[in-house]
């Protein structure tokens, strides 16, 4: 019998306002219950790519399962072009032939030094949870609410339920989504 999967949702933008990245992670149960809901940001920065800000997001779901001891998870992400570039894909281009294009991948990496030094931190991450990369999947931004409004929050925030529960708009969307019936 297979062990039943917790899930991690992310998401990540960049805030033109106040020149912030903003990255949210939200930990759920095999029943899609909430468990955590943790937000970052870092402030007064250049805006490198969205890809890099979505790697963001990524090392804080990964950060979140090791402090939770969640080993068997999925990890559920706005962009086809974080399970590219860490399935070695960095185009489009390379499903039917190998290595990448310049015309697909540069824009796609932005400030190329900066986005493969974070990658440099989110493969230790991976190998230290023994995740296997076929477990990150793609989500479209309405069945990724919580993650998103978690990634709008601005600030840096580590929420545990009971936490949680105190957000009345949070725990609107977070609980709404189990009882609405919503599965993958």
């Amino acid at each position: 019998m297979s062990q039943r999967k917790f899930y991690i949702y992310i998401d990540a933008f960049y805030s033109i306002e106040d020149r912030s990245s903003r990255q949210g992670a939200v930990l759920r149960d095999f029943h899609n219950r909430p468990i955590a809901a943790w937000s970052s940001i870092d402030s007064n920065v250049e805006r490198i790519s969205t890809l890099h800000n979505e790697l963001k997001g990524l090392s804080l779901g990964l950060e979140m399962a090791i402090k939770y001891q969640v080993t068997n998870f999925y990890i559920y992400c706005p962009s086809s072009a974080v399970l590219m570039i860490l399935r070695g894909r960095i185009c489009p281009c390379s499903e039917t032939k190998p290595g990448a294009c310049r015309k697909c991948a540069l824009p796609l990496l932005g400030n190329k030094e900066k986005t493969f030094q974070l990658l440099l931190q989110i493969f230790p991450l991976i190998e230290q949870l023994n995740f296997p990369l076929d477990d990150i999947r793609r989500i479209d931004g309405e069945d990724n609410k919580a993650a998103h409004w978690m990634a709008e929050l601005g600030e840096i925030r580590k929420m545990d339920l009971s936490e949680i529960k105190k957000h009345e708009t949070l725990s609107k969307i977070l609980y709404s989504d189990v009882f609405e019936g919503f599965h993958l």
